[in-house]
């Protein structure tokens, strides 16, 4: 049976714009051709919803769906309060590791290490590999404190998340609302925190991802791989 694209997710960062740049104003044209065409367009991200909102508010998208902090946040529409909202609960267990493992990487580097201001998940942005090797080391040696958590290593942070969460869990919330099939969901990112939602998407699209065998498609540029979506697959 053949299914038509009604859903199309995509990372931020190293997706549809290169870390610290503003999306392509041909990237967007793309999004809302998609979107004009009854496609549901969301962004999935580690960073949190409000930054999304922030962000997306300038894209002039009719009406986006925003997942942060790698699935824990899930929010409908870009209005403030929003129109729809869902944040995972946890138990208090695994919100106290996550405040002892912030802590205790403040104290280790006096205090002068950003963290990106999330609701639940923690992470720290290292400033040198000096500051990377500490805190990959000091992950792995307090494992008594990683009960219900994992962490995720990116190129410029660390992602620190309860383990039941995910991109996948929250594109599955999202679409069993919309009444959409996984067969009908098409996702797009670059990392290893993007692997679980090419698990749950029929189609997957890497950009510059390393690890080609995760994804049905892998290119080099976003807007290379929205054509190719445009022209074959929608």
């Amino acid at each position: 049976m053949y299914y038509m694209i009604k859903f199309i997710v995509c990372d931020l960062d190293g997706t549809l714009a290169e870390p610290g740049k503003a999306i392509k104003q041909s990237t967007l044209c793309k999004l809302k051709e998609f979107e004009d065409k009854g496609i549901k367009i969301a962004i999935c991200s580690g960073k949190p919803t409000y930054y999304l909102c922030g962000l997306v508010r300038q894209l002039e998208l009719v009406d986006p769906i925003l997942i942060g902090e790698n699935g824990l946040d899930i929010q409908f529409g870009i209005d403030l309060p929003p129109k729809f909202f869902y944040t995972k609960i946890y138990p208090d267990s695994v919100y106290e590791n996550l405040l002892w493992i912030k802590k205790e990487i403040e104290k280790m580097f006096d205090h002068k290490i950003w963290f990106q201001p999330n609701k639940i998940a923690v992470t720290a942005f290292p400033n040198s590999s000096e500051q990377f090797d500490k805190i990959r080391e000091f992950l792995s040696q307090n494992n008594e404190h990683f009960v219900g958590l994992d962490f995720y290593e990116h190129n410029d942070s660390f992602d620190i998340v309860p383990n039941d969460v995910s991109k996948k869990h929250a594109i599955q919330k999202v679409i069993d609302m919309l009444n959409i099939q996984n067969e009908q969901v098409l996702a797009i990112g670059d990392g290893v925190n993007d692997y679980p939602m090419f698990e749950i998407a029929k189609t997957s699209v890497g950009i510059k991802l390393k690890d080609k065998s995760k994804v049905t498609y892998n290119f080099d540029d976003i807007d290379e791989a929205l054509e190719f979506v445009s022209s074959k697959i929608i």
